[in-house]
């Protein structure tokens, strides 16, 4: 059903897609990253460091414990996310606009080139998914956030990743998977806050520092090789499709 595009998602496609500006792209391609899932595990990192600058003693009074919530409320959000899209994705199976439309004869320019199905976005699914946690988080003041994920939204169809019902559907779920996570895991979210929280105070600020820069070089060399697994792929696609790399 959905692998044929609908009359209004070629028009809308066709018309970002075919946007003609080096600025357009290069601002379009950054906001992209708020939907990458190295974005958000930054954010989890994030507020676990700010969380480490109270002290031991409020925390054990149970006192400043809202960075550590926050950063297991996105922590495991965003693992929540990854399965939860993927599900999606392949449940649906809709193939991406590169393999349904002619590229060679110009119906689309292909500037990013996905492995995954292409329904829902994951990228605008997960960007909705974390601005809703930290608004439900307690972080009201970050309802801009959505602007920033709908740019996503933007940003996938004009690199020709996805259809706008992808992008739709994607902020759909994304607000929907985060809504019934955060009401039926608080006892969870508590408890991973407090525990994080006694464990990260006791912590030399040394320690802290050293775990913090081992976890960046993890994160660096996943996003390495998933650069290189990307470029390969889409070497294989542009041959296929008889493009120059």
């Amino acid at each position: 059903m959905l692998d044929e595009p609908k009359d209004f998602e070629l028009k809308i496609l066709s018309k970002i897609n075919s946007i003609d500006s080096k600025y357009a792209e290069i601002i379009l391609r950054l906001m992209g990253y708020f939907g990458n899932i190295f974005f958000w595990f930054l954010a989890v990192g994030f507020f676990a460091l700010l969380g480490a600058q109270t002290s031991n003693i409020l925390i054990k009074f149970g006192l400043g414990l809202e960075p550590f919530k926050l950063s297991v409320l996105l922590g495991l959000g965003m693992l929540i996310d990854l399965i939860a899209s993927n599900i999606l994705q392949y449940l649906f199976k809709r193939k991406r606009p590169f393999q349904t439309l002619n590229v060679k004869e110009g119906q689309l320019i292909v500037r990013s080139w996905e492995i995954t199905p292409s329904f829902p976005s994951a990228h605008v699914h997960r960007a909705f998914l974390g601005v809703t946690l930290l608004i439900w988080g307690g972080l009201e003041w970050v309802f801009f956030l959505y602007i920033f994920a709908c740019i996503v939204g933007i940003s996938r169809i004009f690199l020709g990743a996805h259809y706008p019902l992808d992008v739709i559907f994607g902020a759909i779920f994304g607000i929907l998977i985060s809504t019934i996570y955060y009401f039926i895991t608080p006892p969870l979210i508590n408890w991973g806050g407090a525990t994080a929280a006694l464990i990260i105070t006791s912590l030399d600020f040394i320690i802290i520092i050293l775990g913090s820069a081992l976890s960046l070089i993890i994160m660096w060399i996943g996003f390495y090789f998933w650069v290189r697994i990307r470029k390969k792929y889409k070497k294989e696609m542009m041959a296929k499709y008889g493009l120059d790399f």
